[in-house]
């Protein structure tokens, strides 16, 4: 429903953005890290980013790639997993992630908060 979307949008936009965002970052790697199975983020992929059903299950070199394991692709790496088959899908989905690897990976002082 966007709740939560909406509510750290405008955390972000307040007087501790900056320490908002980091929290927020943490927060996310934590789980990602720690609870993300291969199957959370095959619905993740699947869902959210290809919005397309077997999506990550056609890209060949997903076989046990788990939260953790996606955390450590550099984009590169992200481009060669999930670039196959090559689509508009797959393009579209490389991008995404690659953006949201680069939020969660980068020095907090490289995102900008509007």
């Amino acid at each position: 429903s966007g709740k939560t979307t909406l509510k750290t949008a405008l955390l972000l936009r307040g007087a501790g953005s900056r320490e908002t965002l980091l929290q927020l970052r943490r927060s996310m790697i934590e789980t990602i890290e720690l609870r993300w199975t291969e199957a959370d983020l095959q619905e993740w992929v699947d869902t959210d980013l290809a919005h397309k059903s077997g999506f990550f299950s056609s890209c060949p070199r997903t076989e046990g790639l788990t939260g953790k394991r996606w955390l450590r692709l550099s984009a590169s790496d992200v481009s060669r997993v999930f670039g196959h088959p090559d689509t508009f899908t797959s393009d579209e989905v490389v991008a995404q992630m690659t953006a949201v690897l680069h939020f969660l990976t980068s020095d907090p002082d490289d995102v900008a908060v509007h």
